[in-house]
């Protein structure tokens, strides 16, 4: 049986999580965003093994099944601190990924490490959703879904800021 952090699902868990996942999903884009801070190389568990990064990865596939059955692409945000120099722009987000193996391939090739810039990624994220909709406003709605281990700090103004923008557009 899958275990999550403290927690061990039964396959009809599973199987009732993905149904529920997927009548949510249904015309919406999604986007999934994950940390892969410094902090996701801690155990999940005092004394065990398996690192938050494994279950959250491990959670994260689960969640990427049934938007895979809506979507036939998604994106991925990869949630960490990246290497910033004048020649080149962070790089957080993947597209196009076609498959929940594509997913995974992708996920398996981040190492953890930095900090958690939750605030930056959600504002670029937002940024382009509402690109999207300046350029066609049949756009989908978008859900951004974050799978980690916290974060110290606020977004509600992104959010709100975000919210208004879209409002403003669609009215």
């Amino acid at each position: 049986m899958p275990t999550y952090g403290k927690y061990t699902l039964t396959p009809d868990q599973v199987n009732f999580i993905q149904d529920e996942m997927a009548s949510v999903c249904e015309g919406v884009d999604f986007e999934l965003g994950f940390d892969c801070s410094g902090s996701m190389s801690n155990p999940a568990e005092p004394g065990k093994l398996r690192t938050r990064f494994e279950v959250g990865r491990d959670i994260f596939l689960a969640l990427a099944e049934p938007v895979m059955a809506m979507d036939d692409k998604i994106g991925v945000w990869a949630i960490k601190d990246q290497i910033r120099s004048p020649f080149r722009s962070p790089n957080y987000f993947k597209d196009n990924l076609g498959s929940v193996d594509d997913v995974r391939k992708y996920l398996n090739g981040l190492i953890c490490g930095g900090g958690t810039p939750l605030r930056e990624v959600l504002e670029l994220a937002l940024e382009r959703y509402i690109n999207r909709l300046k350029e066609d406003s049949n756009t989908k709605s978008f859900n951004l879904v974050i799978v980690g281990d916290g974060y110290d700090g606020d977004v509600a103004d992104i959010i709100q800021n975000a919210a208004g923008r879209v409002w403003e557009i669609t009215r």
